[in-house]
């Protein structure tokens, strides 16, 4: 790969950090409301296996 671009894959490596800490605190938080709710935390989208 180029040697061009170093600080912008640094900059998006930093975002995708960003939001997978965010996902997995999105999934802590539905898996804790369906526990209250009683609902299995199961979370499988329609379409895949």
């Amino acid at each position: 790969s180029g040697g061009s671009g170093g600080s912008a894959t640094a900059a998006l490596q930093a975002r995708v950090d960003a939001l997978e800490g965010q996902v997995t605190a999105l999934q802590a938080t539905v898996q804790r409301l369906c526990a209250e709710l009683g609902i299995t935390g199961e979370m499988s989208p329609p379409g895949q296996d």
